[in-house]
C-alpha cells in the first residue's frame, strides 16, 4: 500500500509543481510535458517492483469464510470457485 501511495504522491506532486511553474512562466509547456512523461515512467517502474513482492506465509491472513447461497439467487462457491451441490440444487 505504501508503494501505491508513493506513486500517487509522485505523480500528483510533479503535476502540481509544473502546473504552477508553467502558469507563472518559469518553465515552458514542453518542459512540463516532458516532466509528466518522466513521472509516468518513474511511477510505472516503481509499480513494477510489486511484481517481485513475495509476502511471507505468516503475514498473509485470509479471514473470509466461504460465502453461502444468497436468497437473491446468487450461487455459493467453494474454495475452487465451483458452485456447491446445494447451490446447484436450489436453482
Amino acid at each position: 500500500m505504501a508503494n501505491i501511495r508513493l506513486n500517487i504522491i509522485i505523480a500528483l506532486g510533479l503535476k502540481l509543481v509544473f502546473l504552477v511553474t508553467t502558469v507563472l512562466g518559469i518553465t515552458g509547456l514542453w518542459i512540463a510535458i516532458l516532466a509528466d512523461t518522466g513521472a509516468t515512467v518513474l511511477v510505472t517502474l516503481n509499480a513494477l517492483r510489486l511484481l517481485f513482492f513475495r509476502p511471507d506465509k505468516k503475514s498473509v491472513v485470509v479471514d473470509r469464510p466461504d460465502r453461502e447461497t444468497s436468497r437473491t439467487g446468487g450461487t455459493a462457491r467453494g474454495p475452487e470457485g465451483v458452485a456447491s451441490r446445494e447451490a446447484r440444487d436450489m436453482v
